[in-house]
């Protein structure tokens, strides 16, 4: 395994990042497509400053039983985030800075985003991308073309490829086990248990038994431990809008409750200038 450029090394920990706050599943970040990325300025509830703020759709959450519905993860930026370095936030702004994503031409340096301000008497600032980007995935292939390498948008990244960077990553980090996704999902499931911001409404543990089609009692005692299905509290215990600051719960940090309210009510959409009926014209 090698990273023809350094593209593949960011796309990697961003991907691992998400994965670990949001315990979604292997597919459902691998098919984020620029369409399902939505980035906004929002006013500060305390300070009136712009604060970034990322939302994220996933699709294929689960294929089990047939599609379900999409999940939506604010992700608002976290001030004095004492691991700022290897915030989310940081890494997908460099990646998205990199292909000039914005669709403004005039954003295309973190100093020009973060000078830009929020129009008075509203609350929010969405930054709109690139239509051309918008069917593009976002974890996409690295291929070898002639003598150079292309990004290959077009291209999803292979689960296989992931898995293997994953596994070889955690080798080069010195861990004792081998890296995987469910390793991922697992420390997100327990940082949503232990957090006092989760309600506890689970119908069903963790690891719960698939149903076999010849019992409703559940797995027979001798089934294989394949047959075991992991479900983590963002499938089952939450809404599909992640109403709760996921990223704040996960690093151990007190939760922008403020903040998240704001983002999740309809107050934030408030546009004095949106009209509310025809005009002759």
């Amino acid at each position: 395994m090698e990273f023809l450029v350094g593209w593949a090394r960011l796309q990697l920990i961003l991907y691992t990042q998400l994965a670990a706050v949001t315990g979604n599943w292997l597919d459902a970040l691998t098919q984020l497509r620029y369409h399902d990325l939505v980035l906004t300025l929002v006013r500060d509830p305390h300070s009136g400053t712009p604060r970034l703020c990322v939302v994220l759709i996933t699709h294929f959450t689960k294929a089990f039983l047939g599609m379900k519905d999409v999940n939506t993860f604010r992700l608002p930026e976290i001030i004095y985030d004492p691991t700022l370095v290897l915030s989310p936030h940081v890494f997908l702004l460099g990646m998205l800075f990199h292909i000039e994503v914005f669709k403004s031409p005039s954003l295309k340096t973190p100093e020009r985003l973060y000078s830009l301000r929020i129009l008075d008497r509203l609350n929010q600032q969405e930054l709109p991308l690139r239509d051309d980007l918008a069917n593009k995935f976002i974890f996409c292939m690295v291929v070898r073309e002639g003598d150079g390498v292309r990004i290959a948008h077009e291209r999803q990244l292979t689960t296989s490829l992931l898995r293997n960077c994953m596994k070889r990553g955690g080798k080069i980090t010195g861990l004792d086990q081998v890296m995987k996704l469910y390793v991922l999902r697992d420390g997100a499931a327990k940082a949503f248990n232990k957090s006092r911001e989760y309600p506890p409404v689970l119908p069903f543990p963790l690891a719960a038994p698939i149903l076999s089609p010849l019992t409703t009692s559940g797995v027979k005692p001798d089934a294989p431990a394949r047959q075991y299905q992991y479900i983590p509290p963002t499938l089952y215990g939450l809404e599909h809008h992640i109403t709760i600051d996921v990223l704040s719960i996960y690093c151990g940090l007190k939760p922008q409750k403020v903040l998240m309210r704001m983002l999740c009510s309809m107050s934030q959409s408030i546009n004095p200038r949106r009209p509310w009926k025809l005009t002759p014209e």
